[in-house]
Parts: structure tokens; sequence; C-alpha cells
């Protein structure tokens, strides 16, 4: 219903009302910018009213929300004047000023806060802050087989330990050492074992399973090397729940051409890393996408060190190489049959680097899943 564009007795016209909000709204942000307190006193009925006439309603029905009536209309109790209010934030500034309670209120008593820290000196240094990672380690020295930079995050798993590492086909050797491909002692469980220690020394807790299934496994059968390996893989999960990373470390089988990084800088030269996604996982999609990031951060250590990602299905070998367990469930091929120990050692050393990277980036992925779920 529009308003009535004439005056009823005891009304106030529009633009009074108009000019009166305006300048009461006025002396109000002046009030709220110095004396908060007193402000409120006022405020919310001003905002109210003012709602009230943006939604159309007619004067007397604004007049009601703020505090009663209007001036001016018989019966009601007038607001206050621009002046008066003004009058009220002088004395009201000059009272605090002075440090005088409100005559005539009582305030509630606080509790002491007992988890407070005690009070300080201005000369005193602030209470130290709630660490949000967990304590670190002492620093580690880089080693002369490194790859890449040692980080500099020293946070642990603080005894949790999330990551696999464990091997299909134990025995897997190098022609320099044993001067045949497969060994009962001096094989691929050496470089699983140095991968493990260097986890640790980065804060990552790991797992090793260096089973020998040849002669663990009654009536042994190669060609179910990846069920006996399945089995360590249960076996592992239901001791450590926390696992996370699954890693099948092997020995390639291609000549050292194609297996070995040249250095010229007196560090030695390392076994170059292949990695295996099995199609026969209907989800090898996320594990290959697994294998890319450790694939991209191994490279920016070592340029050249990844040779990639081969991805396999039945026809070329198992075809699924227990990857179902985890999408970060992962086949690692270091070095070749004509590489050393000592070459692959150094691999292990810079694998374990990119791995602790990758695990801290997905743990940071992980905590603000769960703050947004929260």
């Amino acid at each position: 219903m529009p308003l009535p564009n004439h005056r009823e007795p005891g009304a106030v016209s529009i633009r009074g009302m108009i000019r009166w909000a305006m300048a009461g709204l006025t002396a109000l942000h002046l009030i709220a910018a110095v004396a908060g307190p007193l402000a409120s006193r006022f405020a919310p009925q001003a905002v109210e009213g003012l709602a009230e006439l943006a939604a159309g309603r007619r004067p007397d029905t604004l007049a009601a929300m703020m505090a009663g009536e209007l001036p001016g209309k018989p019966g009601g109790e007038a607001l206050p004047s621009v002046r008066s209010l003004a009058a009220d934030w002088l004395r009201e500034t000059e009272r605090l000023r002075r440090g005088e309670e409100d005559k005539g209120q009582t305030k509630p008593a606080i509790a002491p806060d007992v988890s407070a820290p005690p009070a300080q000196s201005p000369a005193a240094s602030p209470p130290p802050s709630i660490p949000s990672e967990p304590p670190s380690l002492p620093a580690v020295a880089p080693t002369h087989t490194s790859g890449g930079e040692a980080s500099s995050d020293r946070r642990t798993t603080e005894g949790r330990r999330v990551v696999f590492i464990y091997h299909s086909h134990p025995r897997e050797s190098w022609k320099p050492e044993t001067k045949k491909a497969d060994d009962a002692e001096r094989n691929i469980t050496l470089v699983g074992k140095r991968l493990k220690e260097k986890l640790e020394a980065l804060g990552i807790g790991a797992m090793h399973s260096g089973v020998d299934y040849q002669t663990a496994v009654p009536a042994y059968n190669w060609s179910y090397s990846y069920s006996y390996s399945l089995n360590s893989i249960r076996e592992a999960i239901a001791a450590e729940p926390d696992l996370k990373f699954f890693f099948d470390l092997h020995r390639d089988a291609n000549g050292r051409d194609l297996t070995t990084v040249k250095r010229e800088d007196g560090r030695g030269d390392l076994g170059k890393i292949m990695f295996v996604v099995g199609r026969q996982n209907k989800h090898w999609e996320q594990n290959e996408a697994f294998a890319k990031r450790l694939d991209e951060l191994l490279n920016g250590k070592v340029p050249g060190i990844s040779r990639g990602i081969r991805d396999k299905d039945k026809s070329e070998g198992h075809g699924e190489y227990n990857q179902s367990v985890s999408p970060n469930s992962i086949l690692i091929e270091i070095g070749g049959v004509e590489n050393t120990l000592e070459e692959c050692l150094r691999t292990a050393d810079v694998l374990a680097e990119a791995v602790a990277e990758l695990y801290w980036q997905a743990e940071k992925v992980d905590a603000v899943a769960e703050l947004a779920m929260s």
C-alpha cells in the first residue's frame, strides 16, 4: 500500500522522518567511533527503523518500532535529540576517563581463567605458540651418496610406521656383485633395508620385509611370487594400520647403458628407477598418478634418475602386482642386472628423499580435507 501524500493529525511527514533518521545516524556513527557502549543503547532501534522505512511500512508502524513512538506523537516518549545525544556522549567519555563505574549497575562476577598464562612484564618474551607440526628430529647430515639436497623438514610420524617395503622377487641380484642374477644373501633386499633406514632418518616410520620366500614357503613356486608377497602385505597392514605407501622393490633385467645415471662430480653413478603399473587393477589410474608424482620429484632431484612409468597388463606378466591394496602401491625397479649394489644404495637415498617429500605433501592435503569436513 503506498504511503499517503498528506499528513494526518499527529503524524510525522516522510521527509521529516528521513531528515530525523539521517541526523540521528550521523550522531550515532560519531558516538560509535568514540564511545561504543553508549551507541549500543540507541543504534539497534535506528537500524531497525530504517529497515522498516525501506520496506515501505507506514510512519506509525515505524514509530512503534523505535523505542515506543516518534517525537511529537501524542502519548509517546520522545527519543533523545541529536543535541542530547552529544551531551550524553561528552558526559560518558569524561566519566570513562576518570574511571568511574556506572551508577546503579552491578558488574557480573568473572571467574578467574586458570588456564591463562601469568602476567608478564613488557620486557618478557611472549608465551610460545603450540606447534602445528610434530616435534622434529636432530638434523641429519647429507651423505655423499645422496643424489639431491637433504630435506630441511625434520618432522616425524611420531612412531607410526606409514611405509611398507617388500620384495616379490627377493633374490634379484647383480652380476658385478655375485657373478649371477640371483643370490640368497647379496640381493635387492639390501636396497629395501637401506630405503627403510633413510626414510626413518628423515622422520618417516617404515617397515621392511626381507622374507626369502624360496626357503620360507613349503613347495615354493616362483609363479606364485605375488601371492606370497600379498600375504606379507596383509600381515603388515594387520600389524600397522597406519601404513599408507607400499613399495615392491625389484632389480631391472636391462643392461647398464639403460639403467645407469653417470655423474662426473665424484659422488658416484646411480641405478636408474623404473615404475611399473599393473592395468589388471581396476583403479590403475590412481596408482599411475602416484607414480607420476614420485617420478617428477625424483627427476627434480637428479635429472634422468627415473626412466618413467611402464604400464603392464596380463599379457606382459602378473598384470596387477598387488596394487589393488592401495592407490599408493607401486612396483619400483632400481638399477639393472649390470649395476652394483653401491649404485643402487645411492638411488635408495634419493628415493627416500622423494618419498618423504611426497608423504608430507599428502599429509597437508589430508589435513585441509579434514578441516573442510569438520
